[in-house]
């Protein structure tokens, strides 16, 4: 039993670090830039992608293969060898199940009396 209970707690911190990667991701400049780019267009090459983004080759290429690797993007090789990324289903569902939640803690932020507010201030 006590036993079950542990692996439960592994696996669950596991998950929790998982969503925590992804967030961290989402989260920087880049990572949303690409995000929100995904979203307008269905599919997007490499280098258009690095061409509206304006992020640095070498930068972007460690960001796309960390997001794949989160299934946050799809990657699709074509006959010719280009890449072209994609916003997952899971990637998707993310974004989706967050945008209720950012909504409130930027509604918590305003308020200059905020301890959220506080806190990241401290940390940032």
């Amino acid at each position: 039993m006590a036993e079950a209970v542990v692996a439960d707690m592994n696996e669950e911190k596991l998950a929790w670090l998982g969503l925590r990667e992804i967030y961290r991701l989402l989260g920087t400049s880049e990572g949303n830039i690409v995000v929100r780019l995904l979203l307008q267009e269905e599919s997007i090459r490499t280098n258009e992608l690095i061409a509206k983004s304006g992020i640095l080759p070498a930068r972007f290429h460690v960001l796309m293969k960390a997001l794949v690797l989160c299934q946050v993007v799809d990657r699709k090789v074509h006959e010719d060898r280009g890449v072209s990324y994609s916003i997952s289903p899971f990637g998707k569902n993310v974004l989706e199940l967050s945008e209720p939640l950012l909504s409130k803690i930027k509604e918590a932020v305003k308020d200059k009396d905020s301890a959220l507010l506080s806190l990241i201030q401290r940390k940032g």
